[in-house]
């Protein structure tokens, strides 16, 4: 057919769809533009990486832990730690466990692990944890104003934070006490006994210790006893004299009577007069 005869659309539709003009692009090249550019966006940003699981803390002393976590499926180029509380830090490691130090005793830490991918800049999600550093043992426990049933503990705080003190009482009257000062009465206690005396800091969370300290002591006596001792000397008692005899008499009273756990002095020889 001679193409001076087709139609004008005819002619102009058999060109645009089978021979498009040098310079243009029909829909197949247009698609694989489109593809081409999607490919190379993938290939230019990584996949962003997994979470990380069963993120714990062990180990924990009064200025450490032990941080650890499974690593997620996929590729991971390293792992941001962060460490929120009195003192931060952010750290990049690239296995999943890190020994963090330089903490604050009796502390709350918030621990935070980012998975990352090995461009430094794709992150996935993150997976936090919160604990308690181990709080310091207290410093100079002491027993005072020891009366038949009653004393008085007190103690200096340990360096770091302490959410409350717990006080155990262990002798013929146990108790368990809970307070917030450094210092308690303790009463209700038998006259002339021993007793084993504790106190252990406490967190915040009520629930992790710190070492316990521990002295014992015991009550006093209800009744105050006075002994008459008669010594007959056939030479003259000077001071020298009485001297090295009281220290003596009291070396001999006091181990004769140690057992019975109380303390005896002699203050002075009365010279009998007729």
């Amino acid at each position: 057919m001679d193409p001076m005869q087709v139609p004008r659309s005819q002619r102009t539709k058999t060109v645009n769809e089978g021979n498009p003009r040098p310079g243009s692009k029909g829909k197949q090249g247009v698609q694989s533009q489109k593809e081409k550019s999607r490919i190379q966006v993938q290939e230019h940003y990584p996949k962003m990486p997994g979470s990380i699981t069963n993120l714990t803390a062990s180990n924990i002393t009064t200025s450490s832990l032990l941080l650890r976590w499974i690593a997620p499926s996929g590729n991971v180029g390293s792992y941001r730690v962060e460490v929120s509380g009195p003192t931060a830090q952010s750290l990049t490691v690239s296995t999943s466990s890190f020994q963090i130090t330089g903490l604050i005793p009796g502390s709350n830490y918030s621990l935070q692990v980012v998975a990352v991918a090995a461009d430094n800049v794709t992150v996935g999600a993150s997976v936090s944890i919160t604990t308690f550093t181990v709080p310091g043992p207290v410093i100079n426990l002491t027993a005072s104003n020891i009366t038949t049933s009653s004393l008085l503990l007190s103690w200096t705080a340990p360096s770091g934070n302490v959410g409350s003190y717990r006080v155990e009482v262990s002798g013929p009257t146990a108790q368990s006490l809970t307070v917030s000062t450094s210092s308690v009465q303790i009463t209700g206690l038998s006259p002339g006994s021993n007793y084993s005396l504790h106190v252990v800091a406490v967190a915040a969370d009520n629930v992790t210790e710190g070492s316990p300290v521990s002295i014992t002591t015991f009550t006093g006596f209800p009744v105050t006893a006075r002994l008459q001792l008669l010594v007959q000397s056939s030479i003259e008692i000077t001071d020298s004299v009485q001297e090295v005899f009281l220290q003596e008499l009291n070396a001999t009273i006091q181990n004769y009577i140690e057992t019975m756990k109380f303390n005896i002095a002699v203050k002075g020889i009365r010279r009998k007069t007729n």
